[in-house]
């Protein structure tokens, strides 16, 4: 596996072992997100040498680690230089056969790209590139790289008009064709974003309203008919797929808030690091695809209506997802309680149990909750959020656990309760005192007649019966959520493609390798 471009960076920072640590970083390296926020976890405040007086101030008056970013080391007042530990970095350290001049305009979001060709070339290089050639290298990686990219966008593209084309006869056929537009819808959307490629923003978008204006009609049709098929890809089914094999062991691994193109992300992260193929299906998020429902549907192997009617159940909420696991595998698999692990955290990192012994339980669910708190951060789209993400996995210890659970002959599933969508105010607040549940993206009540108020023509009332209940819900469709017209933000609850259509991945050893 191939070094990260900033790692030795990173451990020159934090061997330093200093509470307040100087860093001369002319080409600003330390504003990149990913680098910033490892070096953040050592150093809470990390701030910019605006003025001398300024700088005094906050070091007398500050009690927690700091880092200070300077540009020019002549801006460091003598005593204390003399003082304070200093570090240089610099992009020379890194590159030390590029010229630098030639770097300053390149985006850090390809300097890995370049690290990897580097690392390959530098062995036979013996004297430092001159400006002109170093700009011949660094066009010849980026472009060939984007070529590549760009070529992948217009294959995803075309594969996904081609299914937006085809007719719509049953149910059997729209959940197969919904799951194959999602994956792909996914992994395009993951490219063009974290790729940097660029590509006609309007007729995207065309096609993403196009996609989920027909979706909305199908959920209409077809969703309430998933409940009759046998074996449907539908959450509160996924338990009962999982479990077909008693004799078993088996792990469901939730990623909160992980639609498809969240997925990419992860995948990218595991290919790095291991060799592992994924059996790549999909699965309906329940409705509304809003935690509560969704995780609880999930871990529970039931409807919501059937939830609801469980004697130690008062309410629909994720606080139930261990004891509805619990019940679930016991009461209906037969697997002694004992025998059954459960945890929700933010992270694998925050798993109580030692990998060591997983083979000490037959069932185990997991939950993690990073890419949720990330979505519900107040970001304004999915490249921060892919970044964030990306940025989160490298030190998350994901790629162990995965290989823990599989040594231990685990069969291990990855899944989600829903995904998220970009979504605008639409200008209408509702009180939480009038409805059952309100979410930013679905209203849930009794009463037809009060729900009907706040009907738009980016929303349709339902009632489910016999997957909800006797409550009605009225789901938004589009992008746009309850909120000020001000508010924009990436939320879920109601229905689109990126939120309801989810993955459900078995991870297995690639026996190829």
């Amino acid at each position: 596996m191939i070094d990260m471009w900033y790692e030795r960076m990173i451990r020159s920072l934090l061997d330093s072992r200093t509470d307040v640590l100087f860093v001369f970083d002319p080409m600003n390296l330390i504003e990149y997100s990913k680098i910033e926020e490892i070096i953040g976890g050592e150093y809470p405040t990390i701030m910019k040498y605006t003025n001398e007086l300024e700088l005094r101030r906050i070091l007398r008056k500050n009690t927690q680690k700091i880092l200070v970013i300077f540009e020019d080391k002549n801006y460091i007042p003598f005593d204390l230089l003399s003082t304070y530990a200093v570090i240089d970095i610099d992009i020379s350290d890194i590159f030390p056969l590029l010229n630098e001049e030639a770097l300053l305009n390149i985006p850090y979001d390809d300097y890995q790209l370049i690290y990897e060709s580097y690392t390959e070339i530098k062995s036979e290089k013996f004297e430092k590139l001159s400006k002109e050639d170093t700009k011949k290298f660094l066009n010849c990686v980026l472009l060939s790289n984007k070529t590549k990219y760009r070529k992948k966008v217009l294959e995803l593209r075309s594969s996904l008009n081609e299914l937006i084309r085809t007719p719509i006869t049953d149910c059997r056929r729209w959940t197969s064709i919904a799951g194959e537009i999602s994956k792909i819808f996914g992994e395009l959307m993951f490219t063009v974003h974290c790729k940097n490629i660029e590509i006609n923003t309007e007729e995207l978008e065309n096609t993403k309203k196009e996609i989920n204006k027909q979706f909305k009609e199908q959920i209409k049709k077809y969703y309430e008919d998933l409940i009759y098929y046998p074996n449907p890809l539908i959450n509160s089914n996924i338990l009962h797929i999982i479990f077909q094999d008693k004799n078993s062991r088996n792990a469901l691994i939730c990623f909160d808030c992980m639609g498809f193109e969240e997925w990419n992300a992860i995948k990218g992260y595991l290919d790095e690091r291991t060799h592992l193929k994924f059996n790549m299906k999909y699965s309906f998020s329940m409705l509304p695809s809003e935690t509560n429902y969704s995780s609880s549907a999930l871990f529970a192997g039931l409807l919501p209506k059937e939830i609801k009617e469980l004697e130690f159940i008062n309410s629909m909420n994720w606080k139930n997802e261990e004891r509805l696991f619990k019940y679930a595998i016991s009461e209906k698999m037969g697997i002694d309680d004992c025998q059954i692990y459960f945890q929700r955290c933010g992270t694998p990192k925050e798993v109580k149990i030692s990998y060591d012994c997983f083979s000490d339980y037959r069932a185990i669910g997991m939950v993690f909750s990073f890419i949720d708190r990330f979505t519900h951060r107040n970001l304004v789209n999915k490249k921060i959020l892919l970044n964030d993400i990306q940025t989160h996995l490298e030190d998350s210890d994901l790629d162990s656990l995965i290989m823990a659970l599989l040594d231990q002959e685990f069969r291990v599933w990855f899944v989600s309760d829903h995904g998220s969508i970009f979504s605008k105010g639409n200008g209408i607040n509702v009180s939480k005192d009038l409805v059952d549940l309100k979410a930013k993206r679905c209203l849930i009540g009794s009463r037809i007649g009060l729900l009907k108020e706040y009907k738009t023509d980016d929303s349709f009332l339902i009632q489910f019966k016999n997957i909800i209940g006797d409550e009605y819900m009225l789901l938004l469709t589009g992008n746009y959520m309850f909120a000020g017209k001000n508010e924009k933000g990436l939320t879920h609850g109601g229905i689109s493609l990126e939120e309801v259509v989810v993955p459900f991945i078995e991870v297995k050893y690639d026996e190829r390798v």
